[in-house]
């Protein structure tokens, strides 16, 4: 969570993930060539720098069919967007006990 996030092309994307559940997750964006895990109660930072305006997907290597993806969508240098990851989804609900 969130699932969906926002930047801006050359500008770093810098995205703090936090794992408050009870297995291991990955952060996994291929077109970023991005794969990290973050073991239970566990948290790292990753930082990414688009290249071009897009939409990049990411998931979890281990839970996607479970609903964990989503996507960075970036804009061009004069589009909208800080080039910080911008949440636009709600804090997640961490009742599934994946806590990702």
């Amino acid at each position: 969570m969130p699932a969906k996030l926002r930047g801006t092309v050359s500008a770093p994307i810098e995205i703090t993930l936090k794992n408050t559940g009870q297995v291991s997750h990955t952060f996994t964006i291929d077109e970023f060539n991005v794969d990290t895990e973050v073991a239970a109660g566990e948290k790292t930072t990753v930082t990414v720098l688009p290249s071009e305006p897009g939409e990049f997907n990411y998931y979890c290597r281990f839970h996607e069919g479970r609903g964990m993806r989503g996507a960075i969508t970036t804009t061009g240098e004069d589009g909208s967007g800080a080039g910080a990851a911008s949440p636009s989804d709600p804090p997640p609900d961490d009742t599934n006990g994946y806590g990702y």
